[in-house]
């Protein structure tokens, strides 16, 4: 009877994760922010940490999928970016993410990091090395405004980006050779976003033509929407000039995570467009697609496991989508992954699914240090659909092991 009523204890426990609300600490911000640091993303930095430095989990991911080394060091440098914003500058707390970024850096500009990249393209290494590479750079710099070495490169990735795009008769570059992925196109343009943050905008010749290679850039994929949607494609043929497949929820929740940085009005259109075809309930808990809505096909290596249609790397990096923007949401996402990711905190820190995958611990902890501050509980309702299905099952499954 103790082993039957193991399946209830664990309904029991994912109920209880739909209230989770992470601890905060205040000691270690600077004085005007109120909200504090958030603790669980503290421990999911501790925990990838010891991951990447000694267990070396980015080199592990890499033997999963082609992109793996740098997606997993690059998300882990990012993470730490957001976390540092609000932090003391004198606090080694600061010290410690700034040393974490770098070494970051250093980790995708080593051979290895840029070992399966082609660098004979149109932009050398492609747009998802130097989209990713370029982003966390100018991530860093905003926290440490110069850096003797890292600052140059950043700005000679930011020229290679402008002429790279102006060059191309395609709206969108190449990753890999006759491989083109729009959301490692965002990369690239929100990194010229991030240099302008730099620049003065009324006599500097580099903020103007970042400026122009962005409007010119929308103009350009405005012009080659999924026409079903839409919405941005999830990959494009640079040869044809068209989207190679249609739209999927793994790169929507990624790309409306970047978009409000370069257009707010285009992407507040795509971000609505992204919840009408891509935002289902499922057992009374919101969840994304991986593909539209009534659309069924098979996961692959870019969505991570689709189970009931919905997208596990979609609904990870939708934590991130929500909260920058501004959505509801947000939390009724987060504490789905929560309750479903099985997170505890035992050990060398938090962690999901038992650690299985440092790749998604990398995104969830990308995902969670977008929270700036400290979110109200919603209201019960969003729960309620869930709980009543819970008794359900657990009502009669308990009389029958009473029974027996």
């Amino acid at each position: 009877k103790s082993l039957l009523l193991t399946p209830i204890l664990l309904i029991f426990y994912i109920n209880g994760c739909l209230y989770y609300s992470p601890s905060k600490n205040t000691e270690v911000v600077n004085p005007e922010n109120s909200a504090g640091v958030n603790l669980a993303v503290l421990s999911q930095l501790k925990y990838l940490k010891y991951q990447l430095h000694e267990k070396h989990a980015a080199t592990e991911m890499q033997g999963l999928f082609p992109e793996g080394f740098v997606f997993t060091t690059a998300l882990y440098g990012l993470a730490w970016t957001d976390f540092a914003m609000n932090l003391n500058k004198k606090s080694p707390l600061f010290q410690e993410a700034i040393h974490e970024i770098k070494w970051s850096i250093g980790q995708i500009q080593s051979e290895q990091g840029k070992a399966i990249f082609t660098r004979i393209l149109p932009l050398e290494y492609g747009a998802y090395y130097t989209g990713w590479a370029t982003y966390l750079m100018g991530k860093y710099l905003v926290l440490n405004s110069y850096d003797e070495i890292i600052t140059p490169i950043f700005n000679e990735n930011c020229q290679n980006i402008r002429e790279a795009i102006s060059k191309s008769k395609s709206p969108y570059l190449e990753s890999y050779i006759g491989v083109a992925w729009p959301a490692d196109n965002i990369m690239c343009i929100v990194s010229l976003s991030i240099q302008n943050k730099f620049l003065s905008p009324l006599c500097n010749e580099i903020f103007m033509q970042n400026v122009t290679v962005q409007s010119s850039w929308l103009s350009r994929i405005k012009q080659h929407l999924d026409t079903e949607t839409g919405l941005i494609p999830h990959a494009f043929n640079p040869e044809t000039n068209q989207g190679a497949e249609g739209v999927r929820g793994s790169s929507q929740s990624l790309i409306n995570c970047f978009l409000m940085e370069i257009d707010s009005s285009f992407a507040k259109e795509q971000f609505a467009l992204f919840k009408k075809h891509f935002i289902e309930k499922r057992l009374g808990l919101s969840a994304v697609l991986e593909y539209p809505i009534g659309v069924d096909k098979q996961g692959d290596v870019d969505s991570g496991p689709v189970i009931w249609g919905v997208g596990t790397a979609a609904s990870i990096v939708a934590i991130r989508t929500m909260a920058v923007n501004n959505d509801p949401l947000y939390i009724p996402i987060r504490n789905s992954i929560e309750a479903l990711g099985f997170a505890n905190d035992f050990g060398k820190g938090k962690k999901y699914i038992f650690g299985a995958l440092p790749v998604a611990d990398a995104f969830l902890a990308w995902s969670n240090a977008a929270e700036k501050q400290v979110a109200p509980t919603p209201p019960f309702l969003w729960r309620a659909v869930f709980h009543l299905i819970s008794l359900i099952i657990i009502v009669p499954f308990c009389w029958w092991v009473y029974r027996l």
